[in-house]
């Protein structure tokens, strides 16, 4: 299937349509009322807390830098570098990218993994950046692709990337591609876990999260990874060395399953290297909550795909 084809059958068609009416659009796009553990109104506080507990406990008992400036573009684009035992030039690197639908959490909640990538060999890095309203959709993309090449240059001899967004995080995770050739790396090995994730930000327009962010309808377009611009910027920096591992919980709304699964079957249909996996038992918080736990199925998707590109 050709490209133009592709961004017509999953995006465009898409234009006027929402998987449900517009008065249900905030319960679709409201993570917090599909949850079964906890109640709506206490989840995202839950969520929070054992993320920034988790964080700590990294900070505390790895090597780590903390707060190490990648730009200049504003002052929360800090990150921070858990090492493990033993660095050397070829080290892989794996970053997180929080979410809070790019309103709220900061690099404080981004830790929770630390320890068991690091256990893993790996080179943790989580990624701070400002948020909305006090910026807008599309510095923040601007920032997290600067944190990329911040990280690229920082460890240039890396075996591969590997790039964990959640939420709006993994919005944020795909648009690192969606920069022109020149700044990408095209033979870099590349993995994009993007968990739980709105890739299609158009239906956000009817929704109260819109408050914060302000886009408009154009805005929504501009920083929409299926959006034909972008779409073909990442399908043209991910042919090569480039993989998209696209997870979603089970117990997410119909909305966030519609997106991962839509954009799914657009990177597949043009050849993108690409993988699904739905995880049992999670829901849109606890599904990188569980990152904690070194038996869990996240943390074996991860350890293979470090391997089989260590291996390469």
């Amino acid at each position: 299937m050709d490209l133009p084809t592709v961004i017509d059958k999953y995006y465009t068609q898409h234009k006027s349509q929402s998987l449900d009416d517009s008065s249900n659009l905030d319960k679709q796009y409201s993570p917090s009322q599909w949850t079964t553990r906890l109640t709506p109104e206490t989840i995202v506080g839950n969520h929070v807390e054992t993320m920034v507990s988790a964080t700590k406990n990294a900070r505390s008992n790895i090597n780590c830098e903390t707060g190490v400036k990648y730009s200049d573009l504003g002052p929360n684009c800090l990150l921070d570098i858990y090492k493990p035992a033993e660095v050397t030039k070829g080290t892989p690197v794996f970053v997180f990218i929080h979410g809070g639908y790019w309103q709220e959490c900061s690099r404080d909640v981004s830790g929770h993994a630390a320890e068991s990538v690091t256990k893993m060999g790996a080179i943790y890095v989580g990624i701070g950046y400002d948020l909305c309203p006090s910026v807008s959709m599309a510095e923040i993309v601007s920032q997290v692709q600067a944190a990329f090449q911040f990280i690229r240059h920082r460890f240039p001899y890396t075996v591969g990337i590997h790039i964990m967004g959640h939420s709006a995080g993994a919005h944020l995770a795909t648009m690192i591609l969606a920069q022109n050739s020149h700044d990408f790396p095209t033979l870099l090995p590349v993995t994009i876990y993007a968990v739980s994730g709105v890739f299609d930000l158009r239906p956000l327009i009817e929704t109260s999260v819109n408050n914060a962010l302000k886009m408009t309808t154009e805005d929504a377009e501009e920083m929409s990874p299926m959006d034909p611009k972008n779409f073909k910027k990442i399908y043209a920096n991910s042919r090569q060395s480039t993989r998209f591992i696209i997870c979603i919980a089970e117990n997410d709304s119909p909305a966030f399953h519609d997106q991962s699964v839509r954009f799914y079957e657009m990177l597949s249909a043009t050849g993108v290297q690409c993988d699904f996996i739905e995880f049992e038992n999670t829901d849109h918080f606890n599904i990188v909550e569980k990152s904690t736990d070194p038996n869990y199925l996240m943390n074996d998707v991860i350890k293979n795909q470090l391997s089989s590109l260590s291996t390469k």
